[in-house]
């Protein structure tokens, strides 16, 4: 690991269970802006799909993982239309996220295949954010009323 990545990571992980605020609406509606969420040291394999904490440009980002390339890793917003590549040594944590339903998986499948399509077919972008955002409704709707 990069010597300024365990520095960070030293960092944050002095305490049992250390806690991140979202400062952003990139995840929505998974993680909204202010939620504290908790983090884990990293556990090896990364996963396509899961979500990860990462260091870009200074700053940590909480993203989905979408492809792993040779030493690089790509990630997208479940929000937003743009992909981060990262040095996989960048990315330093997971967080801890309760919903373990079958709609994660339904997002990390349509995440995969948009990010083929969009290249070509850029109206999708759009119909993705509008997909996901449209499924953890119906997810959150569900863990509400308890189904």
């Amino acid at each position: 690991m990069n010597n300024k990545y365990k520095a960070i990571t030293d960092f944050l992980f002095t305490t049992p269970m250390p806690t991140l605020k979202i400062c952003s609406n990139s995840m929505q509606p998974l993680l909204t802006e202010g939620q504290q969420i908790s983090i884990l040291p990293l556990r090896r394999p990364l996963t396509c799909g899961k979500c990860y904490i990462f260091v870009y440009k200074g700053k940590l980002f909480v993203h989905r993982l979408i492809r792993t390339m040779n030493s690089k890793a790509v990630f997208i917003a479940d929000s937003a239309q743009k992909n981060e590549v990262v040095p996989i040594d960048a990315i330093i944590a997971e967080p801890v996220l309760y919903q373990k339903r079958i709609s994660i998986f339904i997002v990390r499948m349509l995440n995969y295949f948009f990010y083929f399509f969009i290249k070509k077919f850029p109206f999708l972008a759009r119909l993705r954010v509008k997909t996901v955002r449209g499924i953890i409704k119906c997810e959150r709707a569900l863990y509400e009323r308890g189904i």
